[in-house]
């Protein structure tokens, strides 16, 4: 079969667990034996990246990627031709009838026109479609914790309106989450689709044994992007109110890059034991997680379903993390696991998790024991089954 995978980055313009879903749907679809073809966008100015052997890369010049970088006025009006980006939609469609395509599965379509769906519609092709955040309920694609009202404003509930109208209803829509799905069908979204919760595709190591007691030096972990949204800051803040007994004996690493990485690496008042890494390659991120003692996921975003923590469910490293969004449902709504994204609370609990390690793995290997997991080949077969 031809499968289109459609997503607004893909590497190695790649930045977070979006892409890395859309990378490992891609590769099993490849491995499984289809013919597959990847639509992304590109930086303006930057060269096209090379395909791989079974899996062809198609990408169309856009601004963004560099985004943020742009003025608010400047990224207002972006967002408004972007809605209606006829041109990029008619690309598309040229693609889509050049290489007669079985099924397109599309992503985070931010960048890349939301008309793309209506124009799908129109190829007559089955589309699947793969939600990973709020981006068809707000421009921004997040929801911080404290500023909820923020998609109930007059601008979102007509920004919502259109959207429905232009995104319609694909034959199927898949969610990692409950949370994310019912997000969208309380605000009138895909009607006449079949909708399914299906977990994203991750690569497991079952037999990892957790084992923590005792341990005289603990090290925390953080792998995201270096952005306030993440709550890296806030991490930070908590580990810096640790009594001094905890932090002698505490380790705090962090990986990842973005805008905040220069400041906090230059700050002067990080506590004893930060080790900022930056951004680090996937083998080592999977060391650092096998030598770790626990993972640290401080979102102030509602997140849908971050994939480390599914890469921590694979390495066998306990999590805690924000009760924000569908975090709570990959927990298993555990309460030793969750703490609400304030200084204070992350601050307790990460005392409790260096104060109480064998509950911490007790805990976790609990959430790993209940929590049905989808491998890759498992995950591209319902993919496939769902348009027979």
């Amino acid at each position: 079969m031809k499968f289109c995978v459609i997503n607004n980055l893909y590497k190695p313009y790649d930045r977070g667990g979006a892409e890395r879903v859309v990378e490992i749907t891609a590769e099993g679809l490849a491995q499984a034996g289809h013919e597959v073809v990847v639509i992304s966008t590109r930086p303006y100015g930057a060269p096209e990246p090379s395909s791989e052997a079974r899996i062809q890369n198609i990408t169309i010049p856009s601004s963004y990627y560099n985004l943020g970088k742009l003025p608010v006025a400047v990224r207002l009006l972006w967002h408004i031709f972007d809605e209606i980006d006829f041109i990029t939609g008619l690309r598309i469609f040229y693609i889509l009838w050049q290489y007669k395509f079985d099924l397109v599965i599309t992503n985070n379509l931010k960048g890349i026109s939301f008309l793309t769906a209506l124009f799908i519609k129109i190829s007559g092709i089955k589309h699947v479609h793969q939600l990973h955040d709020i981006q068809l309920i707000h421009p921004s694609g997040l929801m911080n914790y404290q500023e909820e009202n923020k998609i109930d404003t007059i601008w979102s509930k007509a920004y919502v309106f259109i959207n429905r109208f232009i995104f319609l209803s694909p034959d199927v829509v898949v969610s990692p989450s409950d949370w994310l799905l019912k997000m969208h069908i309380d605000r009138g979204f895909f009607p006449k689709s079949k909708k399914i919760i299906l977990k994203n595709p991750i690569p497991y190591g079952e037999n990892v044994e957790i084992v923590l007691e005792n341990r005289e030096f603990f090290r925390f972990l953080y792998v995201g992007q270096i952005e306030t949204h993440k709550g890296v800051l806030l991490l930070l803040e908590a580990y810096k109110k640790l009594p001094f007994e905890f932090l002698k004996r505490c380790e705090l690493v962090i990986v990842g890059d973005g805008s905040l990485l220069k400041d906090i690496k230059q700050s002067g008042s990080n506590p004893i034991n930060t080790n900022i890494l930056g951004k680090q390659n996937r083998e080592d991120i999977l060391e650092l997680m096998t030598s770790s003692d626990c993972l640290i996921v401080p979102s102030l975003c509602y997140e849908n379903a971050p994939t480390v923590i599914y890469e921590a469910l694979s390495a066998g490293l306990p999590v805690i993390a924000s009760n924000l969004g569908g975090i709570p449902e990959l927990l298993n709504n555990n309460p030793s696991l969750l703490f609400e994204p304030t200084v204070e609370a992350l601050q307790n609990k990460m005392e409790w998790a260096f104060a109480n390690q064998k509950e911490l793995s007790d805990a976790f290997t609990s959430v790993r024991e209940k929590e049905r997991r989808e491998s890759v080949e498992e995950y591209i077969e319902k993919i496939g089954a769902l348009i027979d």
